[in-house]
């Protein structure tokens, strides 16, 4: 059980890593539309900051989910409740070819 662990710490750490490496280099100058290389990565590292403080909140609930229909149905709830967005994400454009709209 510890391995196990230790071996999905180590895999959310590595995206953590690959993620603020791409927000510095990809993500920021593409997809937030500043000029400023600054405000760019500042606004690319707090998506970022959002996802470290949104992981307690959904440990908790689907903690809590977890306990009362059962972690595999917990698991299932999760990954359609993840679904829109990254739909969404995938079908979003670039901000030189959407314009404002892809900041809503």
């Amino acid at each position: 059980m510890a391995v196990a662990a230790m071996i999905g710490n180590a895999i959310e750490w590595y995206d953590f890593f690959v993620y603020g490496t791409s927000a510095v280099l990809v993500l920021g100058p593409l997809f937030l539309g500043t000029d400023d290389p600054l405000a760019a990565t500042l606004l690319a590292f707090s998506t970022f900051g959002v996802g470290f403080l949104a992981r307690p909140i959904g440990a908790a609930t689907f903690g809590g989910l977890a306990l009362v229909i059962g972690a595999a149905s917990a698991l299932a709830v999760g990954g359609v409740a993840v679904l829109p967005s990254l739909l969404a994400a995938q079908f979003l454009g670039q901000l030189r070819y959407t314009g404002v709209s892809v900041c809503f």
